[in-house]
């Protein structure tokens, strides 16, 4: 699949979770969300994120490498006022 459609199905799904958290902070009333329209939105992105993942030649060890990674240098960041 194309990596750029991918990402922009992921986008979609998550604006579509995002128009579901309905309240606005101007506004007076108060909206309840639906929450499982909301958590299959955010499940459909996961979903294609995760597919994004394999076609991009992510293996489970390679995410953990990587995330470790930027987790580090994030921490590296934030401790020295970055």
């Amino acid at each position: 699949a194309d990596i750029k459609a991918r990402v922009g199905q992921i986008t979609e799904e998550m604006y579509e979770a995002t128009h579901e958290l309905k309240n606005k902070p101007w506004t007076h009333t108060r909206r309840p969300t639906d929450r499982e329209h909301f958590l299959e939105e955010v499940v459909d992105g996961f979903h294609i994120y995760l597919a994004l993942l394999v076609d991009i030649g992510f293996t489970p060890g390679s995410l953990t490498e990587y995330y470790l990674k930027k987790n580090e240098i994030n921490r590296h960041r934030q401790e020295s006022g970055y």
